[in-house]
């Protein structure tokens, strides 16, 4: 139901709010984003935009349907757990961070003016993350991990079900950065799993994972130095499934500014085929265009 830029579609039922939406009078629906700031309370940043729409099905009765909410718990606030740790003089630091955040709501309609249906709408949010800071910073690691699922039933069978997990690594490591003609270097691995059967459509499975590395040289230059060079890798695969039977399967590899390669297959595969310029090399990678000048490539 909510909806950032290019984010993901999140669901939310309001299904069992029906009791007390339908006597004819306005209702407002508003959607938040709440964090872990202290002023003002569980505030976040100002770069959150949410919008969403309402979609409503009607029934064929013309009597009022009426119930009402037999079940009410969730967490109004998420109250996180961090946790921190250091050795002497800072030179090792270690801060995670473990939310979650549940909500469960029933009720009973009335359908028609006899048909009773129970239904129930329930979320279990969970957010995991952890950084590490050895030799003063200059070797830094992260992990993260998302996962949660939204499910309504209706007399007991799902008619709502979105279940996902996204674990992400991220690895620098600066430890060269002041030698003469020193580097540094970055990782970045995620994976993105999804399974969602929508109130309508098809449902579908999603799956994504990606691999990427990087290496950037300087100059010698005193004080600030300068990227002259860089390199870098990225591996990736994409596989998409729904009961109707459409499939779409990707695997690519990157390299530098060029592609290694790039398979596509699956019954959708003609919707977006592959790339068809690439290199078992992949490209010749970042370089100073005035390094290029005083030193062409294959002196």
């Amino acid at each position: 139901m909510a909806h950032t830029t290019s984010q993901l579609i999140l669901l939310v039922d309001i299904t069992p709010f029906l009791p007390t939406l339908t006597d004819s009078a306005p209702h407002n629906f508003t959607l938040s984003v709440l964090g872990q700031g202290l002023s003002p309370p569980h505030s976040i940043n100002s770069n959150w935009f949410v919008s969403g729409n309402i979609r409503l099905t009607l029934g064929s009765s013309k009597s009022r349907t009426t119930g009402r909410i037999t079940s009410y718990s969730l967490d109004p606030y998420i109250d996180p757990n961090v946790k921190t740790s250091a050795s002497a003089g800072n030179v090792t630091v270690h801060a995670s961070t473990v939310a979650q955040r549940k909500l469960r709501i029933a009720s009973e309609l009335v359908i028609g003016g006899k048909e009773k249906r129970n239904v129930v709408f329930e979320q279990n949010l969970k957010f995991e993350n952890a950084q590490d800071y050895a030799d003063d910073g200059w070797v830094q690691w992260g992990t993260q991990l998302t996962t949660g699922y939204t499910k309504s039933t209706i007399n007991g069978q799902v008619s709502i079900l979105d279940t996902f997990t996204y674990p992400l690594s991220v690895f620098s490591n600066y430890t060269l950065y002041s030698m003469q003609f020193g580097a540094y270097g970055s990782a970045i691995n995620q994976t993105f799993a999804r399974a969602i059967q929508p109130s309508s459509g098809v449902a579908h499975t999603i799956f994504w994972t990606s691999r990427a590395q990087g290496w950037v040289g300087m100059d010698d230059a005193p004080g600030l130095k300068h990227a002259i060079n860089g390199t870098g890798e990225t591996m990736q695969a994409f596989a998409y499934g729904d009961i109707a039977g459409e499939t779409y399967f990707r695997k690519s590899h990157t390299k530098n500014d060029g592609w290694v390669s790039d398979n596509v297959w699956g019954s959708l595969a003609g919707a977006n085929p592959p790339v068809k310029d690439t290199n078992p090399d992949g490209g010749s990678g970042f370089r100073r265009r005035e390094l290029e000048l005083r030193f062409p490539r294959g002196h």
